[in-house]
């Protein structure tokens, strides 16, 4: 498993990937938008210039922030920590951001 680069993540953009809930099932979201924070100096050991990667889904219950693996249709898993960052109560729609520096 490898960390998506920024070019990855947008290529996903509008992509439903396959989330693994930590107490059983498989949760479905989507990924909303990918945010680029603008470039960085070059430094040493700098991986990446950062981005903000935010996904969305239907559920009854959201997953508690941790590393979680998501997987995608026709490629590798992507393996990274996401936040739950908001719930729309009318709609139980969570949004989720993993942020990459």
């Amino acid at each position: 498993m490898s960390l998506p680069t920024f070019e990855e993540a947008q290529q996903a953009e509008g992509q439903t990937l396959k989330l693994t809930h930590p107490e059983g099932g498989v949760l479905e979201v989507t990924v909303t938008k990918v945010e680029s924070k603008g470039k960085t100096p070059d430094f040493f050991g700098k991986v990446r210039d950062p981005f903000t990667i935010f996904f969305s889904g239907v559920h009854d219950d959201h997953c508690p922030q941790g590393v979680y693996t998501l997987h995608r249709e026709n490629a590798d898993p992507w393996e990274f920590f996401i936040v739950p960052i908001a719930k729309n109560g009318a709609t139980n729609e969570v949004t989720y951001q993993a942020v990459f520096n």
